[in-house]
């Protein structure tokens, strides 16, 4: 999933994702100065809680999401 949010003029693009490789969760930053910053998590839990937190902090900070979540049908896996 691909979240957009932007602030004043800031934008960013938070991508969750399942890496099949290394069989965990990924959270990944993409800041509007073109860095990424990505966070890994061995359990679904443990990722779900981070992107509570995530959601919480952005929003406290004044970060408004934009559009609807895009689904990256690659970035997932299949039950």
């Amino acid at each position: 999933m691909i979240w957009m949010y932007s602030r004043g003029d800031a934008a960013m693009k938070i991508e969750t994702r399942y890496n099949s490789a290394s069989q965990s969760y990924e959270l990944i930053w993409h800041e509007g100065d073109g860095s990424t910053r990505l966070e890994t998590f061995e359990t679904e839990s443990e990722f779900r809680s981070r992107l509570k937190d995530v959601t919480a902090a952005l929003h406290a900070q004044r970060w408004q999401q934009f559009g609807p979540p895009t689904l990256d049908p690659d970035g997932w896996r299949v039950s």
